[in-house]
């Protein structure tokens, strides 16, 4: 795909768009199947039983699992080997690359992706996504080709 770094960037920023409109409109609207916002009073929440005896933060509870960086998700994830932290444009929007697993065919996979985290008063959403590589875009953004 031809394209100069502007337009690639404004790909990813109209991609990242898109998907925020999206997931408002998911959240805006009560009869969605495909989108089921958090109760926002903790009375409607069903507790977990071993939440009960060890009452965690909510904050360590959130930042433990919804705003991890991207160094720890192949502790979570069983399919990513590794995935680390390229560039960070803002406090919400940075590039990584992820190393996934052997898979099919045992070939090993890579990803570079944008991940924009929107915040809002109890919504957090957080959009992660790739595009074809560009001529002109720096060489970090390319996954690998050969292992």
């Amino acid at each position: 795909m031809d394209g100069s770094f502007e337009q690639t960037h404004q790909r990813y920023q109209d991609t990242l768009n898109k998907a925020l409109s999206e997931f408002k409109s998911l959240l805006s609207s009560n009869q969605s199947n495909q989108w089921k916002p958090i109760p926002p009073t903790a009375t409607q929440v069903n507790p977990h039983t071993p939440f009960l005896d060890s009452k965690p933060n909510p904050r360590e509870l959130l930042n433990g699992i919804v705003l991890n960086p991207p160094k720890l998700r192949g502790m979570w994830d069983n399919l990513v080997d590794k995935a680390q932290g390229i560039e960070v444009f803002d406090s919400n929007t940075r590039i990584v690359k992820t190393d996934f697993r052997l898979g099919w065919l045992e070939n090993p996979r890579d990803s570079i992706t944008i991940t924009k985290t929107f915040h809002e008063f109890n919504t957090i959403i957080d959009t992660s996504t790739s595009l074809l590589p560009s001529v002109d875009e720096p060489v970090y953004l390319s996954p690998t080709r050969e292992r």
